[in-house]
């Protein structure tokens, strides 16, 4: 059908619209009955027939199939559709280009056929992602995002999603005048390591064919000029020095945008960055059922693809917590869940668990089909770590080292400590952090004044830099360095807890735990005495945070295995020790460490040692009814640090004078000895002392009666301690406000005991002898007001709650906050 051969009174408008109203009605089709045919609605051929819109390729290929054009004709009618033109008169000279829908570039189409933009399909699900689609789809589509570059680590799904958008957008510009109307194509570039072949690789995917008259690039520019399009650029990192060449084609053409995935970002002008993030997971520690898992869209995807390979699996709640561990430990890669749920086929879920510690052998061989750098996790790695320098790659490889993040300080100290590393930190950092091989945050560490950058590796990634480490030679080297950093840092923190430093310095430790972990266990197989030296500083950090069983199975096996008697350091383990025993109710070894510390600070003649012993003797002899030495001991502690002028340690021991008088029913001298002790602290400034004579003189109150001043003085401490983070002074917090609660709110009272019981039960904590009073009158209290069902039913809510809420709960109406 020709121009010529239409009606002369049918209105003027681009030729191609009136051949394609004329064409239809010869096959006596409906604008319905022809758009039901190609997929798209009668508003879609509308337009396309009053001249208000040009069809996509992917239309016009569909209209050419429905409206019999011969498969020889296809090409010349798609481009003379595109350019408006009627079938029989298409321009002379031009040809058509498009793009070739596939995750792996395909060659150029033969000229007599059509290349399409059809998307392949996904053939594995696409779980908890429908915000991040969502948000990718929005920004391409605000037409002030031009060039948006999705980055993450290996396995984080950047093609999956990059695809999925495509698909999306891809159907909505068939619909949407305003959206890329020219079509919307993707163009996989894994193949591809020479930047500068990247525009001819396009321009090859495309269907273009070079010329030695016209280069790649500037048929690229000259045929996408003045079109509407998205090209999803896939695989971009290895070409990434090729990231100017797209600028010129964004320049050039300005209806173009682009959708790139890559490792790195471009760091071009007019580029987006979006991170992609993992998957969320559940946190392993806290015990769900499997319905309460099911929100997780990691353990949504583990379990749909370990169903696919074991058609008998499902998620119940005898396995949830091994399904739990295995998500957050794979760090909610979808790459690595998807790899190890294909282990259900041959193991149970508590067995993939218990071979976690070798993720990368565990994610096996993935599908055939899929391309090679992501058929096992470690290939994916391996992709990344070989477009790394070789410096780069030192660099990564001894990052392995850390364990749970570090600081920049650490890495400079760790891994360039003999100056040959030959690459600035700092910019090795940064081009890890670009590469997505290392994550970034910032921690606040005191007051939200300062703030502190941290970096860390996922776990699949440090095991392969680990790997790599080993292989190296340097794994000897580099252990020993890590191990002498973390020792110095638990030795400058170990000068500061007793300040007013305290919370900066155990933030700062806690920060580093995992870090401190990895040194025992590398201190105990080469320098026990090391061993013993880290864990005699570290014990007050053990006792704030609630580490009791773990700090004290360190501090046992070190005293156990040290050949080393009568030092400085002994003692002071042995004191952390007993300090340790004595919170887990373990009386005797308590007191027969205590006494181990005191005969070794009396041989040395150190004073200061021995006020600190006599002091923790004197506590645990106490404890177990020897009032009369326990007094002795405590009168000998107090005259050596009034002696030595440490104020800190006279304010611990007149608490601790004024405990016993408060378990004795001395009220009155227990409140003049808390007193004194919190007026020193009140112009001393050290927190910790503060909150526990708070504590004390508010568990006085309590046992006095004076339920509202209890309440007060209670909750003052509360709020240090939590800033502290101090969980057992927390514990007793908690069970304190109790027995100052109101009668009128008695299920308030029993939820805040049920909380603190807990919160004991959590941390190993036995209530030390002399609170076993105020805690006895406070359950005595409390119970009285409420019938046994009433009882139970509110302590077991309080026990529900968590640290923080449990907080919440006993400040009340916020008063205190």
């Amino acid at each position: 059908m020709d121009i010529s051969q239409l009606d002369p009174v049918t209105p003027l408008m681009n030729p191609f619209a009136l051949w394609l109203k004329q064409r239809r009605k010869e096959y006596g089709y409906t604008q319905e009955q022809l758009g039901e045919l190609i997929g798209y609605s009668a508003a879609s051929i509308r337009k396309l027939e009053d001249g208000t819109r040009r069809p996509s390729v992917q239309i016009a290929l569909l209209l050419a199939e429905h409206l019999d054009i011969p498969m020889s004709e296809r090409e010349a009618f798609v481009r003379s559709a595109r350019m408006g033109q009627s079938h029989s008169a298409p321009l002379a000279g031009q040809s058509l280009y498009t793009v070739p829908m596939a995750t792996q570039a395909a060659p150029a189409a033969p000229s007599s056929v059509v290349a399409t933009n059809l998307l392949p399909s996904r053939l594995t699900p696409l779980i908890g992602r429908d915000s991040t689609i969502t948000e990718i789809c929005r920004q391409l589509l605000t037409g002030t995002t031009r060039l948006l570059t999705l980055t993450g680590p290996p396995g984080i799904g950047k093609t999956s999603l990059a695809l999925e958008a495509a698909t999306i957008l891809l159907t909505s510009a068939e619909e949407d005048a305003d959206g890329f109307r020219d079509g919307v194509f993707m163009v996989g570039l894994a193949p591809v390591f020479d930047p500068a072949l990247v525009a001819s690789e396009i321009a090859t995917a495309l269907g273009l064919k070079e010329s030695g008259e016209q280069p790649a690039l500037q048929l690229l520019m000259a045929h996408l000029r003045d079109s509407r399009t998205l090209l999803v650029l896939d695989n971009f990192e290895q070409v990434i020095e090729a990231a100017a060449t797209l600028t010129r084609i964004l320049v050039a053409c300005p209806g173009v945008t682009m959708l790139v995935t890559s490792r790195e970002a471009l760091r071009v002008r007019g580029e987006r960055v979006f991170n992609v993030p993992p998957l969320d997971v559940p946190d392993p520690a806290a015990a769900q059922p499997a319905r309460s898992l099911e929100q997780y869209a990691a353990v949504r995807l583990f379990v749909e693809c370990a169903a696919a390979a074991n058609p008998n699996f499902e998620l119940t709640d005898e396995n949830a917590a091994d399904v739990a561990t295995i998500c957050a430990e794979l760090d909610g890669l979808p790459l690595a869940l998807e790899l190890v749920a294909a282990r259900a086929r041959f193991f149970s879920m508590h067995e993939i668990v218990s071979r976690l510690d070798r993720k990368l052998d565990l994610t096996g061989t993935g599908p055939r089909d899929a391309p090679v750098r992501q058929r096992t996790l470690r290939g994916a790695i391996e992709w990344s770590y070989n477009l790394l320098s070789e410096g780069e790659q030192r660099f990564f490889v001894r990052l392995g080292v850390f364990v749970g993040g570090f600081s920049y300080p650490a890495a400079e100290a760790v891994c360039n400590a003999m100056g040959d590393l030959h690459l600035d930190v700092l910019e090795g950092l940064e081009s890890l952090l670009n590469k997505s091989l290392l994550d970034q945050d910032s921690v606040e560490v005191q007051d939200g004044a300062e703030h502190e950058m941290r970096f860390v590796m996922l776990a699949s990634i440090r095991e392969y830099a680990l790997e790599r480490l080993q292989a190296s030679g340097e794994v000897e080297k580099l252990r020993t360095l890590h191990a002498q950093y973390y020792q110095a840092l638990a030795e400058a923190a170990e000068m500061q807890l007793a300040g007013g430093e305290l919370k900066l310095w155990l933030d700062r430790l806690n920060r580093d735990y995992d870090n401190i972990r990895a040194v025992f266990t590398w201190l105990f197989a080469h320098d026990v005495e090391r061993a013993l030296r880290l864990g005699s500083v570290l014990w007050r950090f053990w006792e704030v945070y609630g580490y009791l069983d773990e700090g004290r199975r360190y501090l046992q096996e070190a005293l156990a295995r040290s050949t080393g008697t009568g030092t400085e350091t002994r003692a002071n383990a042995a004191h952390g020790a007993s300090r340790l025993a004595w919170l887990q109710g373990d009386l005797p070894e308590a007191r027969a460490l205590a006494e181990e510390s005191l005969e070794i600070w009396r041989n040395m003649g150190s004073e200061e040692g021995s006020a600190r012993a006599f002091h923790n003797l004197a506590i645990l002899l106490g404890a177990q009814g020897e009032h009369g030495t326990a007094r002795s001991y405590y009168e000998q502690s107090l005259a050596l640090w009034r002696k030595l002028g440490n104020r800190l340690a006279v304010t611990r021991v007149l608490n601790s004078l004024g405990v016993v008088a408060r378990a004795a029913g001395d009220y009155e001298t227990a409140v003049r000895y808390f007193t004194e002790g919190l007026e020193i602290q009140r112009k001393q400034g050290e927190r910790r002392a503060t909150a526990m004579l708070l504590g004390n003189l508010g568990a006085v109150a309590v046992l006095q009666g004076e339920y509202e001043k209890a309440e007060q003085l209670l909750c003052e401490s509360l709020l240090i301690r939590r800033d502290l983070g101090y969980k057992a002074g927390i514990a007793d917090c908690l069970v304190w406000i109790a027995g100052a609660v109101s009668p009128d709110e008695p299920e308030r009272a029993a939820r805040l005991l049920g909380a603190g019981e807990a919160l004991y039960a959590s941390l190993g904590y036995t209530i030390e002898p002399d609170d076993r009073g105020i805690y006895d009158h406070n359950v005595a209290v409390v119970r009285a007001r409420l019938d046994e069902a009433d009882f139970a039913r509110a302590s077991a809510a309080g026990a529900a709650l968590g640290t923080e809420r449990a907080i919440e709960e006993a400040l009340g109406s916020g008063q205190f906050d």
